[in-house]
């Protein structure tokens, strides 16, 4: 899933203001994808390293990377 997210994300870093709806879901959804993660430790116990970090990467690090580009946009949209 990260291979994929990552050209997404790069795509709508381009041109912020108008693709700032497409970073948005592809945000929510890779967060949604740690939160299964969650479950699944819960569920089936400790899985391991990696997916522990895939899974802390996407419940913290995406929603701080979420805040800091609607404040890029915001920012943008301000001095235009």
């Amino acid at each position: 899933m990260f291979f994929a997210l990552v050209p997404m994300v790069t795509w709508t870093m381009l041109k912020m203001r108008e693709r700032a709806g497409g970073f948005r879901v592809i945000v929510v959804c890779a967060s949604a994808a740690g939160l299964v993660r969650l479950l699944g430790c819960f569920v089936d116990g400790y899985p391991g390293a990696v997916p522990v970090t895939f899974m802390l990467l996407e419940l913290f690090l995406l929603p701080a990377l979420l805040v800091w580009h609607a404040r890029l946009v915001r920012m943008e949209t301000s001095t235009t």
